[in-house]
């Protein structure tokens, strides 16, 4: 599954405006798992890749029903778990 890219919508707003997920970011060799990453998609807006969120691997769980925030977990470089909130920022239209 090299070279190839995987996505997941894992929640969408009450009114269908704003949908989180998480990607494949990276395979890692070392212990064949893959580094996940997170979007943010909105009709205005198209995808933003948020990455990793300054850590190894960033998942999103779930998103609040106005489509302002969402939540999700990251691990840092050194392995520890950390859950998150994240404000969604919409560009003006």
């Amino acid at each position: 599954m090299l070279g190839k890219v995987a996505a997941f919508a894992r929640d969408i707003s009450d009114d269908g405006s704003v949908i989180v997920g998480d990607f494949f970011g990276s395979f890692n060799l070392h212990d064949f798992s893959y580094d996940d990453h997170v979007f943010v998609y909105t009709k205005a807006g198209g995808v933003h890749k948020l990455g990793s969120m300054h850590g190894k691997s960033a998942r999103v769980h779930a998103i609040a029903p106005d489509g302002t925030k969402f939540y999700g977990s990251y691990v840092d470089s050194h392995g520890e778990s950390y859950a998150y909130t994240a404000k969604i920022v919409l560009p003006a239209t």
